[in-house]
């Protein structure tokens, strides 16, 4: 359906803008801590679920999807395939679906009016991975001819958090935005995302913040009155496997 021989990357550029910045994402880990330390090790996620957060004053598919009022719905995931890597030019392609779902089906029928296409580079200065996104037009259900990939207004930019907390565990977060004004046709306003998978695995770099720790110690302060003898513990023993375990993530 799409080349694999002999492709020009064309919309990828070093103009990529940063999005609006009401929606600020977390510091992100850099190329080289993650799996591999290549730009194509991010093939090996394969499919990529993300969910996809609107404004608190979305409730239509005006101005918070970003595909124009024939799709009546607004999409809740985003999924993301690699088409193609290449690790020289440090450039990625990629297939990005919006389905009426609210999970990624392996046999799934591809809608043109809610996939976008996409070419993507890392960028090592902000961490992250920009990618710029462009519809598909002129399919029919008996043919692809006058198939067509243009306005390729639609930015996304995506990380890999480098620290994580009890409120945040996604392994990939990012946003979605338009470079297009709001009086023109096509705009939509901004979207987070976050991956559903929170496992990282091989990566050293990566931090956890406590942040309910302070809160934690309100519950069981601790008492002025003299400890007990061995026999009269007044809390359970923590050592001990047999009455008390904590797993962790």
């Amino acid at each position: 359906m799409l080349p694999q021989m002999e492709y020009k990357y064309t919309s990828v550029s070093g103009d990529f803008s940063k999005g609006s910045d009401d929606l600020p994402l977390p510091h992100g880990l850099s190329l080289s801590s993650l799996p591999k330390n290549k730009l194509c090790s991010i093939a090996s996620m394969g499919v990529n679920q993300f969910n996809l957060r609107y404004a608190r004053d979305c409730n239509s598919t005006k101005n918070c999807s970003p595909f124009d009022a024939g799709v009546r719905y607004v999409p809740r995931i985003m999924s993301m395939y690699m088409i193609e890597c290449s690790e020289d030019k440090e450039r990625m392609r990629v297939l990005l679906e919006f389905p009426n779902t609210s999970y990624v089906s392996f046999r799934r029928s591809f809608n043109p009016e809610t996939t976008l296409v996409g070419e993507g580079t890392w960028d090592e200065t902000e961490h992250q991975l920009c990618i710029v996104a462009c519809r598909i037009s002129g399919v029919t259900e008996e043919s692809w001819d006058n198939a067509l990939v243009g306005d390729c207004s639609t930015k996304l930019s995506l990380r890999f958090p480098a620290i994580w907390s009890i409120e945040d565990v996604s392994n990939i977060v990012g946003k979605i935005w338009t470079n297009k004004t709001v009086q023109e046709s096509g705009y939509f306003n901004g979207i987070m995302f976050r991956s559903s998978r929170n496992r990282m695995a091989g990566v050293t770099d990566l931090k956890y913040q406590y942040t309910k720790i302070d809160t934690a110690r309100k519950l069981c302060p601790k008492s002025e009155k003299p400890a007990r003898t061995t026999n009269e513990e007044r809390y359970v023993n923590g050592s001990s496997i047999a009455v008390m375990r904590f797993d962790s993530l």
